[in-house]
């Protein structure tokens, strides 16, 4: 089996051809930010599916039907939240990464306001919310 840490491709409106799937790529190669979020929260990773494991053997064991494609499911959803944790308390600014804070989260530009600026500080790699709301964890059979 093979975790798999990504976003579901969405395209970004304003951005034209641009996609979820394409950004992710883009902060990969750049600032390591899936490794990074991934070594950063390793034992969290395991205990949530190992959490969701146990409460689909549970089910089994109560005699409840089981969907064998969704046995991680309850352990993926807690690793999709904290990563949306990891940006939006901007936990990943504290991480060492070169060019972390992003220069457009220190000029606080952000596509979400007409004046294209934050009222306040934002996170490093949050501005449309659109790639937060795309990510995704699962586990490929492998």
């Amino acid at each position: 089996m093979k975790l798999h840490l990504g976003a579901i491709e969405v395209p970004y409106a304003a951005e034209g051809s641009t996609t979820t799937g394409d950004v992710a790529q883009i902060l990969e190669e750049k600032y390591g930010l899936f490794s990074i979020f991934y070594e950063s929260h390793q034992q969290q990773i395991a205990d949530d599916l190992a959490e969701g494991m146990a409460g689909t053997l549970e089910s089994m064991i109560s005699g409840r039907p089981v969907d064998p494609d969704h046995v991680f499911d309850a352990g993926t959803v807690k690793i999709e939240d904290a990563f949306h944790d990891f940006l939006l308390s901007g936990a990943v600014e504290s991480m060492g990464i070169p060019g972390v804070p992003t220069q457009a989260a220190l000029e606080r530009e952000s596509s979400r306001f007409k004046s294209g600026k934050a009222d306040g500080p934002r996170p490093s790699f949050v501005d449309t919310g659109t790639l937060e709301a795309a990510f995704k964890a699962w586990i490929e059979d492998v």
